[in-house]
């Protein structure tokens, strides 16, 4: 409170539902001044949450003077909560343009390197290498896909299931599977230029920033109807194809419509 009445803001924007977002909210009623709550969340990320939970986030949307949703999902959260749809808002989530940057021209010769040096299609995931991230799944899929077809697999990123998707691949004889790591903010640009489709099996995103940057690459994506970007930047065969990442036929499948395209 000390430090807002320092400011003296004319508009309190809080973020998501934690303490900080009620005393702004709190803040606001006493001072007289305009409130809003802005967030990711979505009905799938807080659907294994307590009613006590629920009940709290409920008094924070009532509290404040309107909300603001990183998308679709998110605002079917807020709805959900009770937020009036006429004080409810959607501003998605958003990065700067790839082709902004000054060393966009060197990125691209050096990703027709890699193109040169890989045969048929380029499927790639970036992200963590987690439970949560489906990467288990999207090997399931790829397994069939490159049974069909000349691809490739590029799985950028690291975590802790990094020796385990290794023995996988290994141990049920997966072709053309690359591990390329983690990568900075300049070089993972040079395998996103490089490919072809990007994937996205994630159990559970909020969003799903990867999703833009494959994008703003000109990539179709296939993507877990589990992030809250899907009905965002989805439109099934147009920009990529909506999955469900626990359904093996199904992630196959819209892998293939891609490529045959």
């Amino acid at each position: 409170f000390g430090i807002l009445r320092g400011i003296r803001p004319d508009v309190v924007v809080n973020s998501e539902f934690n303490l900080n977002s009620l005393c702004g909210s709190l803040f606001g009623k006493l001072h007289k001044r305009k409130t809003l709550l802005w967030s990711e969340a979505t009905c799938h990320s807080e659907r294994n949450y307590s009613r006590m939970r629920k009940l709290y986030r409920r008094f924070l949307v009532r509290l404040n003077d309107g909300v603001v949703a990183s998308g679709l999902d998110a605002k079917a959260h807020l709805l959900s909560l009770g937020a009036p749809e006429d004080s409810c808002f959607v501003a998605v989530d958003a990065i700067e343009d790839v082709k902004n940057r000054p060393d966009y021209p060197a990125l691209e010769k050096r990703a027709m390197s890699v193109r040169s040096e890989t045969s048929g299609a380029i499927l790639l995931y970036s992200g963590q290498l987690i439970e949560r991230k489906g990467v288990s799944n999207l090997l399931n899929a790829y397994q069939i896909v490159s049974g069909k077809h000349d691809v490739s697999l590029f799985i950028m990123g690291s975590g802790p299931l990094e020796k385990q998707l290794k023995q996988k691949v290994e141990n049920d004889r997966i072709r053309n599977v690359h591990f390329l790591g983690f990568m900075n903010e300049t070089d993972k640009w040079v395998y996103y230029l490089a490919s072809d489709i990007f994937v996205f099996p994630t159990k559970l995103d909020v969003w799903g920033l990867v999703v833009n940057e494959a994008m703003l690459c000109g990539l179709p994506v296939i993507c877990s109807k589990h992030a809250g970007c899907c009905s965002d930047l989805i439109e099934d065969g147009q920009t990529g194809f909506g999955v469900n990442p626990h359904e093996t036929e199904e992630f196959a499948d819209a892998l293939l419509k891609v490529i045959a395209n």
